[in-house]
């Protein structure tokens, strides 16, 4: 990670970091944020040198561990946001949905989210 990307993992860590049972863990050497149980919902990585962020998609991330966040960005089952000029409250949202995806089915119930 390159230093002038603490602006976007400030940004990233208070939005993760606001959701129920959020926590930030190191992955493959990223900024990687985990719902409680361990399943990986949001990652902060260089892509062709800008800071972006990766989501899960919600097509074909059922079951995903932390060892299937790709190697390279965008592969299946994550997307890929670029921040450079991007909307915040827009990533502040896919963000949150990735969550709801990696979030324990009792953490939902219980009105995590």
């Amino acid at each position: 990670m390159t230093p002038d990307f603490t602006d976007d993992l400030a940004r990233l860590r208070a939005v993760a970091l606001s959701l129920p049972g959020a926590a930030e863990r190191p992955l493959h050497g990223l900024p990687a944020f985990h719902a409680e149980g361990g399943a990986v919902f949001a990652c902060l990585r260089d892509v062709d040198g800008e800071p972006s962020v990766l989501v899960r998609s919600g097509a074909g991330t059922a079951g995903l561990a932390d060892d299937d966040m790709p190697a390279e960005p965008g592969g299946p089952g994550w997307d890929t946001i670029r921040t450079a000029g991007a909307d915040w409250d827009g990533i502040g949202d896919r963000v949150a949905q990735s969550w709801e995806m990696a979030a324990p089915r009792g953490l939902l119930e219980a009105g995590g989210r």
